[in-house]
Formats: structure tokens, sequence, C-alpha cells
């Protein structure tokens, strides 16, 4: 009996302490237009730092971003503009994240 009740103390806090590190502070739902904001402009420079994008980007500015439907969900569309690009069609470019911060895409073509 004494080695029934610590296996169920054993698995009874095994459990909590699981729970008890996910620590408070975080939230998973929808986030704001400021959050996505700034999330989509870690995005750019993620990809400036991994050379995805040219350096240029690393400074760019976001012109706009706002909710859109894509493929029926609705998701943040952040519009950048690099203006030190040369090559035509990839001055402007789109980054699309969920509601709650993933990065879906990054693209030239906006669709």
């Amino acid at each position: 009996m004494k080695r029934l009740t610590t296996i169920f103390i054993s698995f009874f806090l095994m459990f909590n302490v699981v729970n008890a590190t996910a620590g408070g502070g975080h939230y998973h739902g929808p986030m704001g237009k400021a959050d996505a904001a700034w999330t989509a402009k870690r995005v750019v420079s993620g990809l400036v730092r991994q050379k995805n994008l040219e350096q240029s980007w690393a400074k760019s500015p976001m012109q706009s971003i706002k909710k859109v439907r894509v493929e029926g969900d609705l998701v943040w569309l952040a519009k950048f503009t690099n203006s030190q690009v040369t090559m035509p069609g990839k001055q402007n470019l789109d980054v699309l994240l969920t509601l709650t911060g993933s990065f879906i895409k990054a693209d030239y073509t906006g669709k």
C-alpha cells in the first residue's frame, strides 16, 4: 500500500510540475496591432541576419500593418518599402503573420 501511495504522489507531483513550469505572463491569443508590427520588424531583421534579404532591408520602414483574409484565414499583413533596392518588383515586401504572431511567409508579390 505504501508503494502504491508513493507512486500516486510521484505521478501527481510530476504532472503538476510540468504545469508550473509554463510560467506566467504569456498569452497565446490574438495579438494587437503594436505587437504584430514589432513581430513583423523582427521577422525582417531575422531574414536579413540569415541573408535571405539584402542588408538594406534592416532599416526599411513599415508602410502599413492590417488584418486581411488569405485563403479564408484572418492574418496580419505588414508592408515594408525599401527604396535602396534597384531591382523592379523587389522594393515592396509583404510579411504575413498569424493572429498569434507566427511567421507565415514574406514575399514581394503581395499574394
